[in-house]
């Protein structure tokens, strides 16, 4: 299996880092812009079924605060979603 980590540096840049089981794959340069660090990582990394899904974010002081703030926004949007839902299928 693929493992495919989006990791922060001290300096705050990124780089992804890419391995099947304990060999390294790809390591990039780091980079100030993380939508375009995920963005490669995605496109590069997570397109087939040995792959994951989505990249992991590791932050450099460990606090993984853009993951969560990922899963907060996807959340919110569920409930959004569900509550338009109910609007227009119960009052319509």
């Amino acid at each position: 299996m693929k493992s495919v980590i989006v990791r922060e540096d001290a300096a705050g840049l990124w780089q992804i880092i890419a391995k099947r089981g304990k060999q390294l794959i790809e390591e990039t340069k780091p980079e100030s812009n993380l939508n375009k660090v995920l963005e490669q990582a995605r496109f590069d990394h997570c397109l087939f079924d040995d792959e994951p899904t989505q990249p992991t974010i590791e932050r450099f002081d460990g606090s993984n605060l853009v993951g969560r703030r990922l899963t907060k926004l996807g959340r919110w949007g569920g409930m959004t979603f569900d509550k338009m839902f109910k609007k227009v299928t119960f009052n319509g």
